[in-house]
């Protein structure tokens, strides 16, 4: 029951971050080119990163306080008759043995080359995180399509590299056909005018889709992804320093609505979507994360569609039912 209740949370996130947006675009006409939904994208992390060190700051200063509370205690205790340091020897706090606050994990590497491979792997998380940020965002379809796309054909890879199991293979390649005949069904009609466009809509979402199957380490990537806050932080400003602000000017003066939208409930959204597909990925439900974006992209499109009674309407919505009910199907078989 536990492990239904886990997937139909991870389908209601990713959903809701995508539904939501699209109200609030066709509601407001919050249309805008790619440029301002890189610069948005930075924006709206930067403020998640300032919420989780007021949060950290929080926390701090309230252990600090508890810990402060428990030292007065320990030495109250031995100034109040106990023997000259058994106060302080019976908790293990003698001259020989010095406090040292507990929690505190050391890494150790094994040489510099060790520490250069993790530096670098925080460096490109970071990035990953950023463009995993970047590119689940309906505010441009084109960059969710190549994002799906990405996390696909790297699945579809990792199945080809795992051994081939009869009964499993074959659900498998049921699951490969509909999510290609969704993304098939579904592909974007606008062309790329640019080669800025081609790498920042097409070819960077892909890449970032592609390393979560692939490349990410599923034992470390919850604390890689704790230990990115910096690096992150310093691209996404960056970017905000050194693009245009007049199209978001424009649309945070719009209307306040959309003003509380795009700075506290978007940010919140999608930064809950970004945990939830990274302790996805930690837990090994490469999967079911990727079935989820892809039924997500086809909710998308079939909000967007304009005729209801075509053929690639009804074939994108029987595909992504039935995508659904057998995953569904397939959770509830193997908790039981």
């Amino acid at each position: 029951m536990k492990a239904v209740l886990v997937f139909a949370l991870r389908a209601l996130v990713f959903f809701s971050a995508v539904l939501v947006k699209l109200y609030f675009r066709d509601t407001y006409v919050m249309q805008y080119p790619f440029e301002t939904h890189v610069l948005l994208s930075s924006l709206q992390l930067c403020l998640i990163f300032a919420a989780l060190w007021v949060y950290r700051a929080c926390e701090f200063v309230v252990s600090t306080v508890h810990d402060g509370m428990a030292y007065t205690h320990v030495q109250g205790d031995g100034l109040s008759g106990a023997p000259e340091g058994g106060a302080l020897e019976a908790d293990g706090c003698d001259d020989e043995q010095p406090y040292q606050p507990s929690g505190i994990v050391v890494i150790v590497f094994a040489d510099a080359r060790a520490l250069r491979q993790y530096v670098r792997k925080i460096h490109i998380t970071a990035v990953l995180l950023w463009g995993t940020f970047y590119s689940f965002d309906v505010g441009t379809v084109d960059t969710l399509y190549y994002f799906v796309l990405g996390l696909f054909l790297g699945w579809v890879v990792s199945v080809w590299r795992q051994v081939r199991d009869t009964t499993s293979f074959k659900m498998r390649i049921l699951y490969m056909f509909l999510c290609a005949a969704v993304l098939a069904t579904n592909h974007p009609d606008d062309g790329l005018a640019s080669g800025e466009q081609l790498v920042a809509v097409c070819l960077f979402p892909l890449v970032c889709g592609g390393a979560w199957m692939l490349w990410v380490d599923t034992e470390t990537v919850c604390d890689d992804s704790q230990s990115v806050m910096v690096t992150c932080l310093l691209v996404c400003s960056l970017i905000v320093a050194t693009s245009s602000w007049t199209v978001v000017r424009l649309m945070l003066e719009s209307s306040r609505v959309v003003f509380v939208y795009l700075l506290i409930l978007e940010p919140a959204i999608k930064g809950l979507a970004l945990c939830v597909l990274v302790l996805s990925i930690h837990t090994k439900h490469k999967k079911q994360t990727m079935l989820v974006y892809t039924c997500a992209y086809a909710v998308a499109c079939l909000y967007l569609h304009p005729d209801r009674r075509s053929v690639q309407f009804n074939l994108t919505l029987a595909t992504t039912v039935v995508l659904m009910l057998s995953q569904t199907v397939s959770v509830v078989m193997h908790a039981t």
